[in-house]
């Protein structure tokens, strides 16, 4: 699940594994 503090792209896929590597990539 997403933190409602952390604001994302809507461009971004909802997929688990795509978000993971979307996030890796943010930190």
């Amino acid at each position: 699940l997403i933190s409602p503090g952390v604001s994302v792209p809507v461009q971004v896929p909802g997929s688990e594994p795509d978000m993971s590597q979307y996030w890796s990539r943010l930190q």
